[in-house]
């Protein structure tokens, strides 16, 4: 074999060996598994004028971590003191149950008819969240709202 052959395969092995060193590394990317951790949604409707609003009663369960909450008029926004909605937002991190309570309440002081709903979860050894039921007095005339759960 003389030197121009030589150097005509250099290229050519050198991209052989590139190409099974990227597949090597997405083969042991593809075996390493991620748990996606899940999200909890939980919307609770007010009304901006009363001064009341829900709040979390008590401590958060070590199986999910409160991420964010956020308050969006409903309705006529050039309305004040209108329907409010309230969604907090939590992720799971721990295998494990865990209950969310929430209370209506106005500077610390609960509403006079004790308004109060409890959730209960379940998170499985994946992260996965399972929603166990929930409980209480929500607004009158209303369902307790149905969390919405999802994965990152």
């Amino acid at each position: 074999m003389n030197a121009s052959t030589k150097t005509n395969l250099l290229p050519k092995i050198a991209f052989a060996v590139a190409s099974i060193a990227a597949l090597a590394v997405i083969v042991a990317l593809s075996s390493c598994s991620t748990t996606p951790q899940q999200t909890i949604k939980i919307p609770l409707q007010s009304n901006a004028g009363t001064g009341y609003e829900w709040v979390v009663d008590g401590e958060t369960p070590s199986t999910l971590q409160q991420m964010d909450s956020t308050t969006e008029p409903q309705g006529d926004e050039d309305l004040a003191g209108g329907p409010v909605l309230t969604t907090y937002t939590f992720q799971s991190i721990k295998e494990g149950d865990g209950t969310i309570s929430f209370r209506l309440e106005r500077a610390g002081t609960p509403a006079d008819d004790d308004l109060q709903v409890t959730y209960h979860f379940t998170v499985d050894k994946d992260l996965h969240v399972t929603f166990d039921g929930s409980e209480g007095t929500y607004l009158e005339g209303e369902e307790i709202p149905t969390p919405e759960i999802y994965a990152q």
